[in-house]
């Protein structure tokens, strides 16, 4: 793809955030949206930002442990910042997809090796995401498509060497296939126990965002924990799709689709959505942002094989 055919690419994806936004804005009251935030409850929201500390720990470890499991030398330290500074690239990229901008955090020669770790780490974020989502839809439908979500998301989740093989073989059907091929070259390292532990950090970062988001709605209106386990993961679940820049309107649309299936004001499920946004996107890409001017790019040849400092 060219640069302006890139470039083309990021304009038709912001028109579709503001598209997106405009939709949702459209079919909420903008003066109940501002109503419900003079009616916000300011301990609610304090608890929530109390847990931001919680969310990026559980993110640190879970970083740190697949660079170790790999055997890239990095500090806590180092870690933590290189996912700030992805924080910050996920800002202007549609889908927090601008978070795999963290393996420009570290040196040159593993830099393709490192995206590719970021995108192993989001694609198991995303199966706990489906699994829980399939707790909901069984919950919420009685159906067994749940179940079959559940088992699949699974499935697929302890086959990432049959996955990384066929990747592998379908790079070089693409241009520069040889670097393409790179960003799969370090998933063999991971076993059934690393793959597993891998899950349960997910599944313990998953439920810290749930609860943010469970007390942010709740901050604007009295929202039961039952139907909260069903509109929350499957929000999480439409606003996985890189489709709009850092989620925005996609992740406000779902849950103003899903809260008012439970009789959940409109205007308290987008707020809460976008607060969630604001307190664990936002702020977090906004202090990693000076790190950015730090990074080397693949271009740069370092005299030190090292991380930032």
């Amino acid at each position: 793809m060219t640069l302006r055919w890139r470039k083309y690419l990021v304009v038709a994806k912001i028109i579709l955030t503001f598209l997106i936004l405009g939709i949702v804005l459209l079919q909420v009251d903008i003066h109940r949206i501002g109503s419900a935030f003079q009616s916000l409850r300011v301990s609610f929201f304090i608890l929530a930002l109390l847990f931001v500390p919680v969310n990026l720990i559980f993110q640190l470890i879970r970083w740190h442990y697949i660079l170790k499991t790999v055997a890239i030398a990095v500090t806590p330290r180092h870690a933590f910042k290189s996912i700030l500074a992805g924080l910050a690239f996920s800002l202007v990229t549609p889908g927090r997809v601008g978070e795999v901008g963290r393996s420009l955090y570290f040196q040159s020669s593993t830099t393709i090796k490192t995206a590719g770790l970021v995108i192993l780490e989001k694609a198991y974020a995303f199966i706990v995401i489906l699994i829980v989502s399939g707790i909901s839809i069984m919950l919420w439908q009685r159906t067994l498509i749940g179940a079959l979500i559940i088992v699949s998301a699974l499935f697929i989740g302890f086959q990432l060497k049959l996955i990384r093989s066929l990747l592998s073989r379908l790079s070089f059907l693409f241009p520069y296939g040889e670097k393409i091929a790179e960003l799969w070259s370090s998933w063999d390292s991971f076993e059934r126990k690393h793959i597993a532990l891998l899950l349960a950090i997910s599944m313990g970062f998953f439920v810290i965002v749930f609860l943010q988001f469970f007390i942010l709605v709740s901050s604007f209106q009295t929202v039961s924990p039952a139907s909260a386990l069903i509109a929350i993961p499957l929000t999480m679940a439409i606003n996985s799709f890189p489709i709009t820049i850092a989620g925005l309107g996609l992740r406000e649309g779902a849950a103003v689709f899903f809260f008012s299936k439970f009789g959940v004001a409109e205007a308290a499920a987008l707020n809460g959505a976008f607060l969630l946004f604001v307190i664990d996107i936002l702020i977090p890409g906004l202090v990693g942002l000076p790190l950015i001017s730090k990074m080397r790019l693949h271009f740069e040849h370092a005299a030190e094989e090292k991380p930032f400092p």
